[in-house]
């Protein structure tokens, strides 16, 4: 499948006001798989399936799985991997990924790149955390979540924003991990492992 097919896919989901990262994020997350090597990449929030065909696409001997709370999404999605001839090595399983059943069957962890439900950010984190390989990455999108500034934000805003507030402080404090920060889209937060 072509870029153009990608392109397809991201305005079918814009269009349905479906929730992807943005094209700058994608990159991101191709880049960081790239350099890493890795050879199994989870994905927390996978919605149609945008993000973890584009990676597919450019990194062969990836194998993904990808987690989506709705079922209608992670099906849609999994019909997307196979019209994009990578449903052997790329799955989608419809459920919260803080609730996955670990180890997985494909390997020790690379990469777990979260973009899911803020106030679960923290939560899907110490889920896979036991299964992130020496040297994986973790990566998530929406690091500076309405400029992570709670007095400012809308009152409905606010729980999300201290959410991923405390997600940040706990990434960054955390021991055995070197982390950054980079202003890309909403922001995000990557994490390496540096130590086991």
């Amino acid at each position: 499948m072509s870029e153009a097919t990608l392109e397809r896919l991201r305005s079918l989901a814009m269009a349905r006001g479906i929730p992807i990262v943005s094209q700058s994020c994608a990159r991101f997350l191709e880049q960081m798989v790239k350099l890493s090597r890795i050879d199994v990449l989870v994905e927390a929030g996978s919605a149609i399936g945008y993000s973890a065909l584009r990676v597919a696409l450019h990194t062969p001997d990836l194998k993904i799985v990808g987690y989506e709370k709705q079922a209608k999404l992670a099906e849609e999605a999994t019909l997307h991997a196979g019209q994009f001839k990578v449903a052997d090595r790329v799955r989608f399983v419809a459920q919260p990924a803080e609730s996955a059943a670990l180890p997985l069957p494909e390997g020790p962890i690379g990469g777990l790149f979260i973009d899911a439900a803020k106030a679960s950010y923290l939560n899907i984190f110490e889920t896979f955390e036991p299964y992130l390989a020496p040297g994986a990455f973790v990566l998530a999108d929406n690091a500076s979540f309405k400029g992570l500034d709670p007095e400012r934000a809308a009152p409905r805003h606010r729980r999300l924003i201290e959410r991923m507030q405390q997600f940040n402080e706990r990434l960054l404090a955390r021991p055995g991990y070197d982390v950054a920060r980079y202003d890309i889209g909403d922001g995000l937060l990557l994490a390496i492992k540096v130590e086991d």
